[in-house]
């Protein structure tokens, strides 16, 4: 999220974070407010923290359509957890307490925005098998590397020495701390367990889970068998025979990030450039469910172990301390040292330390077919639009080629323009004839090109233009130009 917010990127999971971070929240109160028993005042809390969620959630949709499926999963978790801690025990009573609300939340926050859903269409909707390159296991931890280590210590933690488990943990604990005496304790218990089928399914699944994963490092899907054993260790760790709501619900946050990850290396979505937004928009979201998780798993190291293994344990939790140390500052140095290369990569430094994303103008020359575009003039002029117009004025502004710096007057000060970037216009009304974008642009071309007026006037009053933007390219400095367009036109 660093250069989202260092470039001002208004993009769509930019303005969807804290929405994600309030579904997120409502998803925990449920979690810890909704696992007691209910009073007149509680279930007052609870239909307004229903609402909410439906309201949040809906909006998720609109804003980033990537995150829905995400946090609508995460609540539904929330749901069941919250019911198992009140009731104490998993039957159809139980999964209709959890259904019903999880579905009034869905169904809500679908009605509350049924305007945009009525009106809204896309030509990229839905997702296919992806056969392009994998992620390199390097670049995976390098992204990752500090919430795995911090989670996957933790989870590894709690199955060697927890005490409140399910008998399949307390089990695959027992097998870990075992050594060499694995077949003494498969000779135990064998004796000495009884267990139900449940429990004799899911231990009789274990080797073939563990081929599973071989099978996939052997032909090359290291990140899928690393993120899937990830996924594995949570699931086996959620189910509790006495509810532990906070624990439980972040396992879920483990879970699904690591699912995630998994799932970018699987499929892509339909009309992707390479598998770019695919990639990124998931991992934005892991990004907040494990650094918000990973937070709570470090506090949980901090808690003792039982008093037998102390001894054991002091040399050992040392240099897991220290590597931690080690690996947190390593992450830190990177906003010190990945910013100023950022900033250089795209514009000459600029030496004033501001939180102001236009400052650059000021100095920053840009090249464009072997000519200089002296940015300052657009700050200059785009200064005197913010702090001179009222209202929303359209204006209209050249169109430029693909990935060059068009659209600027209208993304610094928000008026409306004629057309805004070609590609993204398309993509925003995919299922609608491509024409539609070509004939506004070249509209615009005419605006500036034609050499009747009457052609200009008849274009410019078609779209309702108050204030043409003429910005020179010369070197000349402070040389940027608005025209008023008069009343009369």
């Amino acid at each position: 999220p660093l250069f989202t917010f260092l470039f001002a990127d208004l993009h769509a999971h930019m303005m969807a974070l804290p929405l994600t971070v309030l579904a997120l929240t409502l998803a925990i109160a449920i979690v810890r407010l909704d696992s007691g028993s209910l009073h007149s005042h509680a279930q007052i809390g609870e239909w307004l923290r229903l609402g909410i969620a439906a309201l949040v959630l809906g909006a998720l949709w609109p804003t980033n359509t990537w995150d829905f499926p995400s946090y609508a999963v995460l609540t539904g978790a929330a749901f069941a957890i919250a019911t198992y801690a009140r009731r104490g025990r998993i039957d159809l009573e139980s999964v209709w307490a959890a259904g019903w609300r999880w579905a009034l939340v869905l169904v809500l926050g679908f009605l509350l925005f049924k305007p945009f859903h009525d009106y809204s269409a896309s030509a990229y909707f839905g997702a296919e098998q992806w056969k392009g390159s994998r992620t390199p296991f390097w670049a995976y931890l390098l992204v990752h590397g500090l919430f795995v280590f911090v989670l996957g210590s933790d989870m590894l933690r709690e199955l060697w020495y927890g005490r409140d488990l399910n008998p399949l943990a307390r089990v695959i604990g027992l097998w870990l701390r075992a050594g060499s005496q694995h077949k003494r304790l498969y000779a135990l218990h064998r004796r000495l367990v009884r267990a139900d089928p449940w429990y004799d399914l899911f231990l009789a699944l274990l080797p073939f889970v563990g081929l599973l994963l071989l099978a996939l490092i052997i032909l090359g899907h290291v990140v899928e068998a690393f993120a899937l054993l990830l996924v594995g260790l949570a699931l086996v760790l959620i189910p509790r025979p006495q509810p532990a709501p906070t624990r439980q619900f972040m396992l879920v946050m483990v879970a699904l990030g690591a699912a995630l990850t998994t799932l970018v290396e699987v499929v892509v979505l339909k009309g992707d450039i390479s598998r770019m937004n695919t990639v990124f928009k998931f991992y934005l979201q892991v990004w907040m469910l494990w650094s918000i998780a990973s937070a709570v798993a470090l506090a949980h190291m901090l808690k003792p172990a039982p008093t037998l293994a102390v001894a054991r344990l002091k040399r050992p939790a040392g240099l897991w301390w220290v590597a931690c140390g080690l690996l947190v500052l390593g992450c830190l140095l990177y906003p010190l040292t990945a910013i100023p290369g950022r900033i250089d990569d795209r514009f000459e430094r600029v030496d004033v330390k501001t939180l102001d994303g236009a400052i650059y103008m000021q100095t920053a020359v840009y090249g464009d077919q072997y000519q200089e575009l002296v940015l300052a003039n657009d700050y200059d002029a785009i200064s005197w639009m913010q702090a001179s117009i009222p209202g929303l004025p359209t204006i209209v502004e050249a169109n430029t080629p693909l990935y060059r710096w068009g659209g600027r007057v209208s993304i610094y000060t928000g008026f409306p323009s004629v057309i805004g970037w070609d590609w993204h216009q398309k993509q925003q009304r995919a299922i609608l004839p491509g024409q539609m974008i070509d004939r506004r642009i070249e509209d615009v071309r005419a605006i500036y090109s034609d050499p009747n007026p009457e052609v200009a006037k008849r274009l410019l009053n078609n779209y309702g233009v108050e204030y043409i933007c003429l910005l020179y390219t010369s070197p000349s400095p402070r040389d940027g130009l608005l025209s008023r367009m008069p009343s009369s036109a």
